[in-house]
């Protein structure tokens, strides 16, 4: 519709659309409007909002629609086929705390969006979308997109709900993703399958305002570039299932923001395994990002590093995951800049500050960092690290050793304070390097915490050396 008059004062947003009168009342940030009677469950009419928001310095116009939407109501269907085509619309929309449930359901949306900054953040065009404290179930459904920014399911905002069973979800084009929420929104997904095909295309998503998914058995592929099996904004909790990421990450986390996998398998092709990043795009807030995972698998098939963090501090902790690394390099924390991928310099120059916990672990693979750049490494419970530390000796590297756990280094390495080194009968029992190489160190610790010194022989013939 063709806006006719449009006046903005004293806080109030008046807006004449055709022959209906909305009126906005705009405060912090959300407008809040009346466009007459309220449509009926099944209506296909005009969204049951119409909404100014947020993005950066602007603010972009957010009118959800429906083939089926349904405000407030508890409403339970089965084996229904819907099916919406228009630009900006919604195949199944639920809002003003609305319950909606649907078994054995076929949901297509064809049609692109006219703001995919709208569409990511809000929900403008997704196939299925529950706002305003909204509850959806959808069970043994089918959920297609193929518009570009068509999300598959999305929960906006605090209170909204989905919850996703025995389903199949695929998308096709670019920025849509599978299961997305944003400010708050909560999806749960479970004995589902997910595919995406386009760019920026994940399959389980949070965006900005964070929201919380949790999946249990999840099946996913994921082909674009830019498209990782999980990218995190909020918080993203992970049990059994497979992920796997042909053109991109398997697992992305931008600020301070967490990933939790427990007895899941993923894996990367393209660029690396795992990224944690900032960019201050206003997307996620700055802070300790957080990768957690225990069992399962992690397989990087890239010529990147397994993990790779910068311009944030990160917290990466595995315990008993079965790592199968492509690469030379394990762990890189840098700064961002035009030698790393999908990195841009106006990000910031911080670099990456990095905890890493490894229990029951082999890891295979360099540790490198830049001169803005440190990691703090702890090995326990018979871990083991083969590879090079801060190689190019920029970094700031301290390593801890339990009493079961070693590191093997096959190149130069420069570690700034080693804790836990095992001497006996003059030889380091959990530190070894082969003939030809040397590890410098600057300060040294046993394992009771007694200040070592001094030059050593290494079993396989390298030296440690202080440095």
């Amino acid at each position: 519709m063709l806006v006719s008059n449009t006046l903005l004062r004293s806080g109030f947003f008046v807006q004449r659309i055709g022959q209906v009168l909305t009126l906005a009342i705009l405060l912090a940030g959300t407008a809040i409007a009346d466009s007459g009677m309220p449509p009926s469950p099944s209506s296909a009419g005009a969204g049951g909002e119409t909404l100014l928001r947020p993005f950066g310095e602007k603010m972009i116009s957010v009118k959800p629609s429906g083939v089926y939407q349904q405000q407030g109501q508890v409403v339970s269907q089965q084996t229904k086929t819907y099916q919406a085509a228009k630009t900006d619309q919604s195949v199944i929309y639920v809002y003003s705390g609305g319950h909606y449930s649907l078994t054995d359901g076929y949901l297509n949306k064809t049609g692109a969006s006219s703001n995919v900054n709208s569409s990511n953040m809000y929900g403008n065009n997704a196939a299925v979308l529950a706002t305003q404290g909204s509850h959806v179930d959808l069970t043994e459904c089918t959920v297609h997109s193929d518009g570009h920014g068509a999300n598959a399911v999305l929960a906006y905002g605090e209170g909204s709900f989905i919850q996703v069973e025995n389903c199949t979800i695929s998308t096709i084009k670019e920025s849509s993703r599978g299961v997305h929420a944003t400010y708050g929104g909560t999806i749960t997904v479970s004995n589902s399958t997910i595919s995406t095909q386009g760019a920026h295309s994940a399959a389980l998503a949070t965006d900005r305002g964070g929201g919380t998914v949790k999946a249990t058995n999840v099946t996913a592929t994921t082909q674009g570039e830019g498209s990782p099996g999980i990218y995190s904004t909020g918080n993203i909790e992970v049990y059994a299932g497979n992920y796997v990421a042909l053109g991109s990450e398997v697992a992305v986390i931008e600020g301070k923001n967490r990933i939790t996998l427990n007895g899941t398998d993923i894996t990367a092709y393209q660029k690396r395994g795992v990224m944690l990043y900032q960019s201050h795009s206003g997307d996620s807030v700055p802070g300790e990002g957080r990768f957690q995972m225990v069992d399962g698998s992690l397989t990087n098939s890239s010529s990147g590093p397994v993990f790779f963090v910068t311009n944030t501090t990160a917290r990466v902790s595995l315990t008993s995951v079965d790592i199968m690394n492509s690469s030379n390099t394990f762990l890189r924390v840098v700064a961002p800049g035009k030698n790393e991928p999908d990195t841009l310099p106006q990000w910031g120059q911080e670099g990456g500050k990095v905890t890493f916990d490894a229990i029951r672990q082999e890891l295979t693979g360099d540790v490198v960092t830049d001169s803005r750049s440190s990691v703090t490494m702890d090995l326990n419970e018979a871990s083991i690290l083969r590879g090079g530390i801060n190689i190019n000796h920029e970094g700031n590297v301290d390593l801890t050793l339990d009493e079961s756990s070693r590191w093997v280094s096959p190149s130069n390495s420069y570690v700034n304070v080693i804790r836990g080194a095992q001497l006996q009968d003059s030889v380091m029992a959990n530190i070894d390097a082969p003939a030809g190489v040397t590890i410098y160190y600057h300060k040294m610790t046993d394992l009771n915490g007694s200040w070592l010194k001094g030059n050593y022989i290494l079993t396989s013939g390298g030296k440690l050396v202080m440095n």
